[in-house]
C-alpha cells in the first residue's frame, strides 16, 4: 500500500475495519503504524478501546473530529455498509484496499 502517496493527496488517512486481515498487512509497514496522520478506525466499541502496535482504534466520529477525507475499508466484504455509513455523514473518498494491493506474481 503506497500510503505516502495517499498522505500527500489527502493529508490525513483512516483504515476503517481492523481484522487479522488488515493486521497481517500492516504489520510490516512502519508508515503506517507511525504516521499520526494516519487513524484507525472501527464500529466495534471492543476495538476502540483497544490499540495496534501503540495505535489507537477510534470510532467513526473520528472522521469528522480530524477533517479525513479518505477512508481505506480494510475489510473488503464490508465495503458496502462503511460506504453508506459515511456517506449518510460526511463526503469523503472511499477506497477499497483491495485496489491498492500489489501482488508479486512470482
Amino acid at each position: 500500500i503506497n500510503t505516502r502517496k495517499l498522505l500527500d493527496k489527502y493529508s490525513k488517512v483512516a483504515f476503517w475495519g481492523m481484522d487479522t486481515y488488515f493486521l497481517e498487512i500492516i504489520k510490516e509497514s512502519s508508515i503506517i503504524i507511525k504516521n499520526d496522520k494516519i487513524f484507525f478506525i472501527d464500529m466495534s466499541e471492543m476495538k476502540q478501546c483497544s490499540e495496534i502496535k501503540k495505535k489507537k482504534v477510534f470510532n467513526p466520529n473520528i472522521l469528522n473530529e480530524e477533517n479525513i477525507n479518505c477512508v481505506i475499508v480494510a475489510v473488503p466484504r464490508f465495503y458496502a455498509s462503511v460506504e453508506k455509513n459515511i456517506n449518510d455523514t460526511r463526503k469523503c473518498e472511499i477506497i477499497n484496499i483491495l485496489s491498492l494491493i500489489s501482488y508479486n506474481s512470482n
